[in-house]
C-alpha cells in the first residue's frame, strides 16, 4: 500500500507519524546497504528482501549513519523512506498482500558495486 506524504502529515501505512531526518538518512543508508553491500543476499536479478535490508542496517550502525543504534529499522519506515526517495531510484515488489516480514523486495535500479556489481562484471 502506497502513501503519500504530502497529503497525509507524513505518516506510514500504520498511521505512525515518521521524522522527517530520520527517514532521510534512512534512505541513503538504504541506498547504501542495497546498492554496496558485500553481505545482502540477492536474486540474480537484484532483489533482496526488505527486511534483510533493515537487519543489515542495524546490525552495522557505523557504516550506516548510525541512524540504527537503538532500534532496527522497521520495514514500514523503509517503505515511507523509498516513497519519498526520488523517482525511478527503487523498484519494490511485493509477495503477498500482507505486512508480514519477509513479503517485499527491494532493488536499486541502478549503481551497484557490491554483491550485484560483481555479477553484472561477469556479464
Amino acid at each position: 500500500m502506497r502513501v503519500n506524504p504530502r497529503t497525509n502529515g507524513g505518516r506510514d501505512y500504520f498511521n505512525c507519524r515518521m521524522d522527517r531526518a530520520y527517514i532521510e538518512n534512512l534512505e541513503y543508508a538504504i541506498n547504501k546497504c542495497v546498492r554496496h553491500s558485500h553481505s545482502l543476499q540477492m536474486s540474480p536479478a537484484g532483489f533482496c528482501y526488505l527486511t534483510d535490508v533493515g537487519y543489515i542496517i542495524w546490525k552495522d550502525p557505523a557504516r550506516y549513519y548510525e541512524i540504527s543504534r537503538y532500534h532496527r529499522p522497521t520495514e514500514a519506515e523503509a517503505m515511507f523512506a523509498v516513497e519519498v526517495s526520488k523517482p525511478g531510484r527503487y523498484q519494490v515488489s511485493a509477495l503477498s498482500g500482507d505486512r508480514e516480514d519477509f513479503s517485499l523486495l527491494i532493488r536499486a535500479v541502478q549503481g551497484h558495486s557490491g554483491r550485484l556489481g560483481l555479477i553484472i562484471d561477469k556479464e
